[in-house]
């Protein structure tokens, strides 16, 4: 018979001699204490699969939760997004918007003004984002009338924000 690799064991403070008093102790089977040796999850033994108890902080952004619960509770996901971004590894970005898939874009100008896509200036202007590619594809003249009205405003908005921006600015240096 092979020697017992697996003595001395310790898990939440107590220990045991072997695998098989540990599992008689905790409640599990000697090939879980085994598994759970191996994978470092010791502190997880005999709270059952689901359970309410996760003792596993997880650090999100460099805050850190209790448990998976208490930041898919902080941050506004499910407890699944925050074990699936945790396995794939992706864990900072778990609760933040996704970023456009740009590779598909069609660049966008409208009234002097320019945008890396449709969906961008459709954005900016605060129309449905697929505005822009149904006016061109029906060929609606009120659609693109409405384009251009939108672009103008937000031309207009910016110019004025950046003119109170130079104003200020002028108004700093000259105090």
């Amino acid at each position: 018979m092979a020697p017992r690799i697996y003595t001395d064991i310790e898990i939440k403070g107590v220990r045991y001699a072997t695998a098989d008093d540990a599992a008689r102790a905790v409640g599990v089977t000697p090939a879980r204490i085994r598994a759970a040796i191996r994978l470092g999850q010791t502190d997880r033994l005999g709270v059952g699969r689901g359970s309410t108890i996760d003792p596993m902080p997880i650090r999100i952004r460099g805050v850190t939760y209790a448990n998976a619960r208490a930041a898919a509770a902080a941050i506004g996901v499910k407890v699944t997004a925050i074990y699936s971004a945790l396995s794939q590894g992706r864990i900072d970005r778990v609760g933040l918007p996704r970023k456009p898939n740009m590779a598909r874009a069609k660049p966008c100008s409208i009234a002097g003004m320019s945008w890396p896509s449709e969906a961008a200036a459709c954005r900016d202007m605060g129309l449905p984002v697929e505005y822009i590619s149904h006016a061109r594809s029906k060929g609606s003249d009120a659609m693109a009338a409405t384009l251009l009205r939108r672009a103008m405003e937000l031309k207009a908005r910016r110019e004025a924000a950046s003119r109170k921006k130079r104003e200020a600015a002028m108004a700093r240096r000259a105090a």
